[in-house]
């Protein structure tokens, strides 16, 4: 096997930014040692990831990305990530679109490789790491 990256665009947002996206995945991966992997990336709006964050994780609301290492192979991972929420955030923090959901792309994968953000510390340092790969996409 080798890395295998699927992007399904499913509310047909047209904004998805596939090369960048597919250049932080593969760096994130390359970084941790993973060499086989599945990554699905899933562009929902907000009611689809609303309905996946309540029935899965018991969170009745929307939010940006979820993340899912699917039990039955530790190396297929399903991200689901909120379009309409990603927006509303890439206008509250004043960057791009496009940055923001490649954003939501390293943040999902981190927590793949088994990075947390629960505590203050937690957040930090995905912050960071977060920034990091994006730097990668901005130094091309």
């Amino acid at each position: 096997m080798a890395i295998e990256i699927n992007i399904f665009d499913e509310g047909d947002f047209g904004i998805i930014p596939e090369i960048e996206t597919n250049q932080i995945v593969k760096s994130i991966l390359t970084d941790y040692k993973i060499a086989d992997a599945i990554i699905n990336l899933i562009y929902v709006d907000d009611e689809e990831i609303h309905r996946v964050n309540l029935e899965y994780l018991k969170h009745d609301y929307p939010t940006d990305v979820i993340t899912f290492v699917l039990e039955d192979d530790s190396t297929e991972v399903d991200i689901f990530i909120g379009v309409e929420t990603a927006i509303q955030n890439s206008i509250e923090f004043g960057v791009t679109k496009e940055s923001e959901l490649l954003r939501l792309v390293a943040h999902g994968v981190l927590h793949a490789v088994g990075m947390d953000d629960q505590t203050d510390e937690e957040r930090l340092s995905m912050h960071n790491m977060e920034n990091k790969y994006l730097g990668i996409i901005n130094e091309k």
